[in-house]
């Protein structure tokens, strides 16, 4: 992208650290809320599991990647391609989880000693990484677009993404196993909200260093 399109001028990476953790914080927030809330309704049968599914990662995708492009905006013309993109992230990433995930039930239902909780946290992890490395690339590409970043600079946001809901994935099925309930009440909201935040605190502060490394990067070469 050209020169002209970026208002790199205002970059702090402070101030764009801060916004983009409080960002990916009411994203995730918002997003277990959402989800709590459809699986009480599934519990009940009255929404099909499939669509219940697609839903939820569609409103996954636009929740973050809205949340994310209000931040970018202030730093790159034409940020709002970071949405779809996002949108598409979040949905090919779920199609992944939920394979991954059969292929896991599967296994453990040949092999029941792979039932331990180290294991299963171990394979939590691996999938949320694979997933979100689904999701770096296809945001990776909108940054290339945007920022002319190199491939290894494309390649340093898919790895952070990875590493970053690896342990993101890993917390909120943590969080789910300790409200297993069908009703909502005080404590469900309280593991609820500070999971979320937990999660989506801990996606930001890691993807935040990778886009600020991306953004100083972008704004020595321009200044240059």
């Amino acid at each position: 992208m050209h020169k002209q399109n970026h208002t790199l001028d205002r970059f702090h990476h402070l101030i764009l650290w801060e916004k983009w953790v409080l960002a990916n914080a009411v994203a995730s927030i918002t997003c277990l809320f959402l989800i709590a809330t459809l699986s009480k309704n599934s519990y009940q049968g009255n929404i099909n599991s499939h669509s219940i599914l697609l839903f939820i990662a569609s409103c996954n995708g636009i929740i973050f990647g809205f949340a994310q492009w209000l931040v970018l905006r202030s730093y790159v013309r034409n940020a709002l391609w970071w949405i779809p993109a996002t949108i598409l992230g979040t949905l090919v990433s779920t199609l992944v989880i939920t394979f991954l995930s059969f292929i896991l039930a599967f296994a453990i239902g040949l092999q029941p000693t792979l039932v331990s909780t180290q294991n299963l946290y171990f394979f939590v992890a691996s999938i949320g990484a694979i997933a979100g490395a689904v999701l770096g690339l296809l945001q990776g590409i909108v940054l290339k677009a945007l920022f002319n970043t190199t491939i290894n600079q494309v390649g340093w946001w898919i790895v952070a993404n990875a590493f970053a809901w690896s342990l993101g994935v890993l917390i909120a099925f943590i969080g789910a196993g300790i409200h297993n309930q069908e009703v909502f009440n005080l404590n469900i909201i309280l593991i609820s909200t500070s999971t979320g935040a937990t999660v989506g605190s801990i996606v930001g502060i890691i993807t935040a260093i990778a886009l600020i490394f991306i953004l100083k990067v972008v704004v020595f070469s321009k200044n240059n």
